[in-house]
């Protein structure tokens, strides 16, 4: 009778443990040193390019995180990101700042300016909580310039 009451107790104490872990874990998931990153689909874009709208770029996170519970906001001090997706792939400027779930957003410049001398650009994402508004982290890319026209992710 002893030895069963033992390891009952044994039982629960590791079952106790285990639900211990597994909340501090989700606690956890989402701090200010969240992993935050941004995927490109190109390097390289110019406005001649018709394959494309501009630079894709992705929000790059922990899969332990629900997309549900985070948000994105994406800024850009030269250029404007551009949404493009199904079902009727039109696209829609929405200027230098825009708030998404994780889709996939575009980066471009005004066709205008091609030839023109053009600043370095700076894209920062930033992950927010959105229960709490909390940024959660942020990061960014850099874009340089080849031939005047031709934009390069550094």
């Amino acid at each position: 009778m002893k030895v069963m009451i033992g390891r009952s107790i044994i039982a629960i104490g590791l079952l106790a443990v285990a639900l211990l872990a597994i909340g501090c874990s989700r606690y956890n998931a989402l701090t200010d040193n969240t992993p935050l990153g941004i995927m490109v689909d190109r390097t390289n874009y110019t406005p001649l390019m018709s394959s494309t709208v501009g630079i894709g770029m992705t929000p790059d996170y922990p899969s332990t995180i629900d997309n549900n519970t985070v948000s994105f906001r994406w800024h850009t001090d030269y250029g404007y990101f551009l949404s493009w997706s199904a079902p009727d792939f039109k696209v829609r400027n929405n200027g230098m700042d825009v708030t998404t779930t994780d889709q996939k957003v575009y980066w471009s410049y005004d066709p205008a300016d091609m030839d023109k001398e053009k600043p370095q650009v700076r894209i920062t994402l930033t992950m927010i909580d959105k229960a709490s508004g909390r940024t959660l982290n942020t990061t960014g890319i850099g874009i340089g310039w080849e031939n005047r026209h031709i934009a390069h992710v550094i």
